[in-house]
């Protein structure tokens, strides 16, 4: 979450002049699954506090988890290749049929320690930052894990400037 936090903090806001020039912006994100903690212990709170407080109040979201919208966990890239959602958080292994580089970060073994966990998304992410970028036009911002070794990428669609 940090590094997300790192990301969108930069971009949206390099100091408090900006952010005061910012225009007021309402965000729609479609969350993970809002019946679990990361998604009710960090990405909503990021989306709804950090967010707005680090933007002195220029961009607001409102988020509701994909499960709570009636969207199934494959049918979110989709969409968001589509342009149909702009911000959404998807679990890599719901598109490992796509293309099995999606369990890359998961495999069994790989990563016994959090440390190594953090080193192979390390490693992954410029690997699906181009893949999601060239073929699904979706811009990956960050890569957080998610209960059970399944890993979770945010992203946002092609309405994002490259």
């Amino acid at each position: 979450m940090k590094f997300l936090t790192a990301i969108l903090v930069g971009t949206f806001i390099a100091g408090s002049a900006v952010a005061q020039d910012l225009p007021k912006t309402q965000l729609r994100i479609t969350g993970g699954l809002s019946n679990l903690s990361p998604y009710n212990d960090y990405e909503k709170p990021f989306w709804t506090q950090a967010i707005p407080s680090l933007s002195k109040g220029q961009i607001t979201a409102e988020i509701k988890g994909f499960n709570e919208m009636g969207i199934k966990g494959p049918e979110l890239l989709r969409l968001m290749s589509q342009g149909v959602i702009e911000f959404g958080t998807a679990t890599l292994s719901y598109f490992a049929g796509d293309n099995p580089i999606n369990e890359a970060i998961d495999l069994a073994g790989l990563a016994p320690d959090v440390k190594t966990a953090r080193q192979v998304t390390d490693a992954f992410a410029p690997v699906y930052a181009k893949l999601y970028g060239d073929n699904a036009k979706v811009r990956l911002l960050g890569i957080s894990t998610y209960p059970g070794q399944c890993c979770s990428a945010m992203r946002l669609s092609a309405a994002w400037p490259t």
